[in-house]
């Protein structure tokens, strides 16, 4: 279920793609750090549901109500790109091969939808899933061609907002920002371009000089965002944002193998943990479940999909490098 009111599942909202497509990127993650056989059975449930969101023309359907009806033709740039990301990495951790066939199907089903991206995030969530899938698929030229396409329009989008105190790709920092450099350290990694390592590890020390004040995750908020030349909207922060520099600073280590990474990766996980500007933990020992914002009075006790995802993903990307 998308959203819920405390731990209650909110049946009025339904489901949506995105977080079936995170839930499915969570349950392999889990499987290959624990090797849970029971963890299968979410991979069946999430593999499925993307596959009956996956439309004829390779699109992907966003949102569902409580019966499952589809309430849109094709969903935005941001859920498609989550799940091909979820995709992706599934092709490239798949339990057995016939997870890894039947999301490779999947995957190259999507591949024709990848020209009409048009967001910066949706690019970048792709670039992430395409990355994953050449770990497999040494060989694939045309997806390779297209990694590095949408990298350089990433770095011309990177060059043209460049001055001495901004280094980042827009001229605002909004919502999900860490998965920006997340996909050009991905790329650099699997295209072996020090254009793009440095691009992502600059705009991600940019990101931490905003966000990481004394060895303390301080997200950028979503009330006003931060504007170039502006100020940081401290709240509401969101729990997707945490997950995402996590996985920054995970994808920076494994790169780079040095050590600082893995201390700012422990800072936004510990984020979740009461490390927070609030000092207020977001998860909920009792209900393992996550809060869904962090505000200048505390958290918001509703827990969606979304930031139980967000923690859950960050717990285990925390695990896999410990």
């Amino acid at each position: 279920m998308q959203h819920a009111r405390y731990i209650f599942p909110n049946y009025q909202h339904g489901y949506c793609t995105d977080d079936n497509a995170r839930a499915l990127l969570f349950a392999t993650m889990h499987y290959q750090l624990k090797k849970d056989k029971t963890i299968l059975l979410l991979i069946d449930k999430y593999l499925s549901f993307l596959s009956f969101t996956l439309n004829e023309d390779g699109s992907f359907v966003n949102f569902l109500d409580y019966s499952r009806n589809k309430l849109e033709a094709n969903g935005s740039d941001d859920s498609f790109g989550r799940a091909v990301w979820a995709l992706g990495y599934l092709v490239a951790h798949a339990p057995n091969q016939m997870y890894r066939e039947y999301a490779t199907e999947m995957f190259l089903s999507s591949w024709k939808n990848f020209h009409s991206i048009n967001s910066i995030r949706g690019m970048a969530n792709v670039m992430i899933g395409i990355s994953h899938f050449l770990t497999i698929h040494h060989d694939h030229q045309e997806l390779r061609k297209k990694l590095h396409q949408f990298a350089v329009d990433m770095f011309n989008a990177y060059v043209s907002e460049n001055t001495k105190e901004w280094k980042w790709f827009e001229g605002v920092l909004s919502y999900d920002n860490g998965v920006l450099p997340l996909a050009m350290l991905s790329a650099a990694k699997v295209l072996k371009n020090s254009i793009f390592l440095e691009t992502g590890l600059e705009s991600l020390r940019f990101l931490e000089s905003i966000t990481l004040p004394d060895n303390r995750l301080s997200l950028v908020g979503n009330e006003e965002w931060l504007k170039k030349g502006g100020k940081k909207s401290q709240f509401s922060q969101q729990a997707i944002d945490a997950m995402a520099m996590s996985l920054s600073y995970k994808k920076a280590y494994e790169i780079t193998n040095e050590k600082h990474y893995f201390k700012k990766l422990e800072y936004c996980y510990t984020w979740f943990l009461g490390n927070n500007d609030v000092f207020v933990p977001l998860y909920d020992e009792e209900t393992k479940g996550c809060c869904d914002g962090l505000h200048r009075y505390g958290v918001n006790r509703n827990q969606g999909a979304e930031s139980l995802l967000s923690w859950l993903i960050s717990a285990v990307a925390y695990a896999q490098v410990q």
